[in-house]
């Protein structure tokens, strides 16, 4: 992993604070803990931009902004990074005025959305589908094994893009 560029600013994390922060440099954004860098963005080749959350909190991060690229690719950056607010600025700025405004703030249950591009604004961003261990109990033995704290269950899921940014990306390809 690389250093954090020394000409970027950000503010000073206390030093017993493990959250990481978001740093500009230019059209990139760096996703970093301490000097340790998590991720590089170039926001030039960011196509959608959309926001989620999911139920691992309060604990762990459960509340994202997840930009998709060119190549179909997408990362997310907890919403709880020191910075944030500063990173919305640039994107309300750059993209859309509507992203210096969160929307699942108060969401409690999985959800996503699509923020940018504003003609596919609120579109479901993630599609959930079942892991290839996914393996839910179908029967009542089964239901009753499980719900008793036994049984071999696993419910894990993935995101896949849903087909609408999909779509994007592939004319963002072709332009």
């Amino acid at each position: 992993m690389a250093n954090i560029p020394k000409d970027i600013t950000a503010r000073k994390m206390p030093e017993d604070h493990d959250s990481e922060a978001v740093s500009l440099k230019g059209d990139k954004v760096i996703w970093h803990n301490h000097d340790l860098v998590i991720l590089i963005l170039d926001l030039s080749d960011v196509v959608v931009i959309g926001e989620y959350i999911n139920s691992n909190g309060p604990w762990f991060d459960d509340w994202f902004i997840t930009f998709v690229t060119r190549d179909g690719k997408w990362v997310s950056i907890p919403l709880y990074a020191h910075n944030i607010d500063e990173l919305l600025e640039v994107l309300s700025i750059r993209f859309h005025p509507c992203l210096k405004n969160v929307h699942l703030a108060n969401s409690t249950t999985w959800n996503s959305i699509i923020r940018y591009p504003k003609k596919l604004e609120g579109i479901e961003l993630f599609n959930r589908v079942p892991s290839k261990n996914y393996k839910a109990p179908k029967t009542w033995f089964q239901k009753l094994q499980y719900s008793l704290g036994f049984g071999n269950f696993n419910f894990d899921h993935e995101l896949e893009l849903n087909s609408v940014a999909k779509v994007e990306i592939a004319k963002a390809i072709s332009k």
